[in-house]
């Protein structure tokens, strides 16, 4: 272990070159107006609710619904050892985003062209599913080739007592905008399955899909902006296999770096049941397609309001508390899906339903704030981008768990599964305990 710890200890790199206070506020406001966009994009093709819905619509059945939420994180996470190992041998970074942009923006056009007209006709079905499917794993690909250069800048131009209050108001104003958004959202999908409609299927998701290919262009041109300061002193570049030799001395030598990998996987198994709340609902409750967009507003009043609880706890209260109440949170999920049937009946138990969206808002809060926070914080400076991209990859692996929930589900049922995802959630909840201050909290 001791061999591993001097591996692990290497000069800090002077500082990035610094920038006036002007630039500062500039590059945290474009920042936010990033995460703005983003959050829209999410609301609009929210995994779990809407491409689950398309999906469906075109016929997948559960394990190609399972598929969707795990492409959409698996994707991101598994380019990043990749990526890691020569962006932080990079001075400036910025043009590893901007071109994965480029390709982010071009799927997204792609995927709306095919849908205009290939879904109008129920025999081309299979073809847009195996071309929807091609070109969300391109732009997920390309969204995980950008995520090191964009931590990265993170860490390079917002101060580290500002993090929190950063991710916060990127949710937070991204969160109103998204509520407005449900809105449309539900005309979109109550006039999909209105006959004779001018926006019925598959019109509706295209227009959807449209709007998002332009909020994605808004949220990569407000990055680009950004004025990234050059780092003066960077580490030599590391090869894949190099990465993979370090990371397990990386883990070794750092109780928190472990830890927090150890919990972060269990939640990614408790994210089993995700993508099946909405499908469950529509399916066994007897919900119309158009409680999607309840669902939404639910899952997004949750995260705004959440967010101002989570984001000075973020940044007074500590990281070790955030990650213990981040774990809690996820966990309520799963239970609160099993429990609801039973305390709710008739009518009313799909509009009771939208509980499990609140409590997954308040979930998805608070994780998008810890989960980097406490990555920034533990990295070394010098090897930022190597212990995120290499506990990111492990990550991408477990995220294709969902995509066995959609088999158990077909030999078990939903219940099997909720219970599943509860119980990772509680065993993450122990994970967390074993987070220890010090580091984890500057």
């Amino acid at each position: 272990m001791a061999d591993a710890a001097e591996k692990n200890e290497q000069p800090t790199p002077p500082p990035p070159a610094r920038l006036s206070q002007r630039e500062v506020r500039r590059n945290f406001s474009l920042g936010v107006l990033n995460g703005t966009f983003f959050n829209l994009v999410t609301a609009f093709i929210s995994p779990t609710l809407v491409l689950a819905l398309f999906v469906s619509r075109l016929g997948g059945g559960n394990i190609l619904v399972g598929l969707i939420p795990a492409i959409t994180t698996g994707s991101y996470l598994l380019p990043q050892l990749f990526v890691a190992g020569r962006a932080q041998a990079q001075p400036l970074v910025m043009r590893w985003y901007a071109t994965s942009g480029v390709i982010r923006i071009t799927s997204f056009v792609l995927i709306t062209l095919s849908t205009l007209f290939l879904a109008g006709d129920g025999a081309n079905y299979t073809l847009l599913l195996l071309l929807f499917y091609l070109f969300y794993i391109v732009t997920s690909l390309a969204a995980g080739v950008s995520a090191i250069p964009w931590i990265a800048m993170v860490g390079k131009v917002i101060p580290p007592r500002r993090r929190g209050l950063f991710f916060g108001l990127r949710n937070f104003s991204g969160g109103l905008l998204a509520l407005a958004a449900s809105g449309i959202i539900k005309l979109l999908l109550d006039e999909g399955n209105r006959v004779g409609s001018p926006l019925a299927f598959p019109l509706n998701f295209a227009i959807i899909f449209a709007i998002t290919t332009v909020l994605i262009i808004g949220g990569i041109i407000s990055w680009v902006l950004i004025r990234e300061p050059a780092q003066t002193s960077v580490p030599q570049p590391l090869s894949v296999l190099q990465m993979l030799r370090r990371g397990p001395g990386n883990l070794r030598a750092d109780r928190n770096y472990r830890y927090f990998l150890l919990a972060r996987i269990l939640l990614a198994l408790s994210a089993i049941a995700d993508p099946f709340y909405i499908v469950y609902a529509t399916r066994s409750l007897g919900a119309a397609d158009s409680i999607a967009a309840l669902y939404i507003a639910a899952l997004t009043i949750a995260s705004i309001f959440s967010n101002l609880i989570w984001s000075p706890l973020a940044d007074f209260g500590g990281n070790r508390r955030m990650m213990i109440l981040t774990a809690l949170s996820v966990a309520v999920v799963p239970t609160s899906a099993l429990l609801i049937p039973l305390l709710v009946s008739g009518q009313a138990v799909a509009t009771a339903f939208a509980a499990v969206f609140i409590f997954s808002g308040i979930a998805a809060g608070a994780a998008n704030i810890v989960n980097l926070n406490v990555l920034l914080n533990i990295a070394p400076a010098a090897s930022r981008s190597e212990y995120i991209g290499y506990l990111n990859t492990i990550l991408g692996i477990f995220t294709f768990f969902p995509v066995l929930g959609g088999s158990l589900i077909d030999w078990f049922g939903y219940q099997f599964v909720f219970i599943l995802a509860t119980m990772f959630g509680f065993l993450a909840l122990l994970s967390s305990f074993s987070l220890s201050r010090g580091k984890i909290e500057e």
